[in-house]
């Protein structure tokens, strides 16, 4: 790094602060320790005439659906500098995505993969402590002192799919320099940048001296500014400084595990019939309606999700969640029939999207042993259970889900024979 580079980013100090808490699914670019060490520098767009910087960077693994973006930021801005009573300000922050453009002796931006402009709500510097040297810093849970006071912000990219390298840039205004300065004092003229000294622990810097930057000063380039001035391109002499930033993949859509019939059995407490998977031999459930409850469970917990009886004869209710399960309940569901019931729009609470899952069920009152037809075999099988305590093991015999196995359930079975469902 030149002397001049080494000056102005020196000046920024990082303090210790946690990412946001967004959901994301696997990172495939991460220089954002989990921790934030305290003495993180930053490039402070005002102090350099910034209007864009940024870096080419390589992702890791094979996915490439990205999900969010989440940068550090260092705030170096006092709430009663500017008099204010509110915990935080705000202001408009830009992320661009760019191809790399190969044609020329150095990787260049090329065309623009998407972008975004969102106003965060930055967090004040806390005051100065006058115990800190200086009396101008403020002094961190850790006992030391800082001058900035770092934080994240997150962009949310999901349907966007990006290439394996790319070139990213953040661009903010200030009071005399970005896309459109504003012409004012304010804090956003002590926001910065936070840059990280490490290599990224996921993906890679395959150029790690280089850096992309937009600034009006000729001498903050390497080149002295003998290829541009306020141009986005590439610049040198920043090692071992990159953004600190992570991109992550969208989290994986929702998958369905497991479906089950579900009905409390009175005092005897709930019972579960697992429910087979395969639409053309599907579970026959023999305990009686009209009310059924099915329940999905998925591999991570849901919050939405939109439900359908694409088969046979039943309505079906809102879903509810809890957890990874999503509960339907039908009403009006006849007996011996098929019921499909397709669950669409399945969104897990990761910030998982495109979730689905469908359950065929056969319904045949009394078809205790599941032969979609019952028979005097049903009939013996009740018989020989009753007065028998409704437990896991035997709860399907409990035809009417009273909590014990009577000769009322007997009945319903010696009323049902020669019923049966169609070949499936």
């Amino acid at each position: 790094m030149t002397p001049s580079k080494f000056r102005f980013i020196a000046a920024a100090i990082l303090c210790a602060a946690a990412l946001d808490t967004w959901a994301q699914g696997a990172p495939i670019y991460q220089s954002v320790p989990a921790a934030l060490p305290p003495n993180v520098p930053s490039l402070g767009y005002q102090a350099t005439q910034t209007a864009e910087f940024g870096d080419l960077i390589e992702f890791g693994g094979t996915g490439r659906a990205l999900g969010n973006v989440t940068l550090v930021m260092s705030d170096w801005a006092l709430a009663s500098t500017y008099g204010a009573a509110t915990p935080t300000w705000n202001h408009p922050v830009t992320f661009n995505l760019y191809n790399v453009d190969n044609s020329g002796p150095a990787p260049a931006p090329g065309s623009l993969i998407a972008t975004q402009t969102h106003t965060f709500a930055m967090p004040w510097r806390p005051e100065a402590d006058p115990t800190c040297a200086g009396g101008t810093a403020w002094r961190a849970g850790d006992g030391n002192c800082y001058n900035g006071y770092a934080f994240t912000i997150t962009f949310d990219f999901t349907g966007t799919t990006v290439p394996d390298r790319i070139i990213y840039g953040v661009a903010y205004d200030t009071e005399t320099w970005g896309g459109t300065p504003i012409g004012a004092s304010g804090p956003y003229n002590s926001l910065n940048f936070g840059l990280a000294q490490v290599a990224p622990s996921t993906g890679s810097n395959p150029f790690p001296d280089t850096a992309y930057w937009n600034t009006q000063t000729p001498g903050n380039y390497a080149d002295g500014g003998a290829a541009g001035v306020g141009v986005f391109r590439r610049d040198t002499s920043w090692t071992p400084y990159s953004g600190a930033i992570t991109f992550a993949l969208s989290p994986p859509a929702p998958a369905l595990q497991s479906v089950v019939s579900r009905k409390v059995h009175g005092a005897a407490g709930t019972f579960d019939l697992p429910l087979s998977a395969a639409a053309l031999n599907p579970t026959t459930e023999p305990r009686m309606g009209p009310a059924q409850t099915l329940v999905f469970a998925f591999d991570k917990p849901i919050q939405s999700a939109t439900v359908t009886v694409t088969e046979g004869t039943a309505a079906a209710s809102a879903p509810t969640f809890s957890g990874n399960n999503v509960s339907v309940d039908l009403t009006g569901v006849a007996n011996q029939q098929y019921v499909t019931v397709s669950l669409s729009n399945v969104a897990s609470t990761d910030g998982g999207t495109g979730g689905s899952g469908a359950i065929r069920v056969g319904f045949l009152l009394a078809d205790v042993n599941q032969t979609r037809v019952v028979s005097v075999a049903d009939l013996a099988l009740v018989n020989a259970q009753l007065a028998q305590f409704v437990n896991a093991t035997n709860f399907i015999l409990d035809v009417n889900a009273s909590g014990t196995l009577s000769v009322a359930d007997k009945g319903l079975a010696n009323a049902s024979l020669t019923t049966a469902l169609p070949a499936p």
